[in-house]
């Protein structure tokens, strides 16, 4: 709502100055809503190649799947696990996924890769 400023003054807004102030409101909204957060678990031999890291938080911005974590993020913090990530298979929220799918904040992903034993 307009409302007038104290003392009887009349504020005079440009159209500009509205759109602006408008665009910049919608933008840091956008921003807000876009950033998320997502676990990395990593076991056996990713793992090992992580130097023993367990698990790793990724700060995301804008919308992510599961093929974008890996190649841009993940892979650049830890480039020792390239060797394995074709044989891996990635959890999202504790459900094996075969194919691409989207991100959201707080999900938890496991990256697991081959285990054998007796």
């Amino acid at each position: 709502r307009y409302r007038n400023p104290p003392h009887g003054k009349v504020a005079h807004w440009k159209r500009s100055d509205i759109i602006s102030t408008t665009l910049s409101r919608v933008c840091v909204q956008r921003s807000e809503k876009m950033a998320m957060t997502v676990k990395v678990l990593f076991f056996a031999k990713a793992k090992e190649l992580c130097g023993g890291v367990a698990s790793s938080s990724f700060e995301l911005t804008g919308p992510t799947t599961t093929e974008a974590l890996v190649n841009e993020h993940i892979l650049k913090r830890f480039p020792q696990l390239e060797s394995i990530i074709p044989i891996c298979v990635l959890s999202l929220n504790l459900e094996y996924v075969e194919d691409v799918r989207e991100l959201s904040d707080g999900d938890e992903i496991a990256l697991i890769p081959p285990i054998s034993g007796g």
